[in-house]
């Protein structure tokens, strides 16, 4: 595989906060500061605290974020632990790749194929059309701040000249 040096920076990043869920706000504050996000890349939306979304609720969610983010947000972070479904979907696959009904059909299945796997583009949402999104989910709001601070931590972790190479393989097997 060709080494992709291409990578997201946080002025491309949205941060989602559930405003119905303490633990939401909290976690995404602290996230919005550890990050220096700015007032323009923070949404704020009022989610029931369930497991998983209706796809309805998650169209109108979708479509909230498209309104306030559009093509600027390339990436997204969700600041809660519930909801972490769109039915059968995983809120961040949805999210990013669309919701997959087929996947209601046979769970087991893989889910559809990422343009960007392998894709050197810093814009996912221009170049292949997805957003990408992650959950800022963790068992406590301790437990989340920690993950934030050791993402903070190993920024720039990579490309340090001082460290040894990595070597990576990648396997698949049955």
């Amino acid at each position: 595989m060709p080494r992709s040096i291409s990578r997201l920076y946080a002025p491309a990043l949205g941060l989602v906060i559930n405003d119905a869920d303490p633990d939401s706000v909290a976690v995404g504050e602290y996230y919005v500061a550890a990050r220096h996000l700015q007032p323009a890349q923070v949404l704020r939306v009022t989610l029931p605290i369930k497991n998983a979304l209706s796809r309805d609720e998650f169209e109108r969610l979708r479509a909230i974020i498209e309104v306030r983010f559009g093509p600027r947000i390339q990436a997204l972070a969700l600041a809660w632990t519930a909801p972490f479904a769109v039915e059968c979907n995983s809120i961040s696959g949805a999210l990013a790749l669309g919701f997959d009904a087929a996947l209601c059909q046979n769970s087991c299945n893989r889910s559809r194929q990422s343009a960007y796997f392998n894709s050197s583009s810093s814009r996912p949402l221009t170049d292949h059309a997805m957003r990408p999104s992650m959950l800022l989910a963790a068992g406590s709001v301790a437990a989340a701040k920690a993950m934030i601070d050791r993402g903070v931590a190993s920024d720039g972790t990579l490309s340090r000249t001082d460290r040894a190479p990595v070597s990576v393989m990648l396997l698949d097997t049955d």
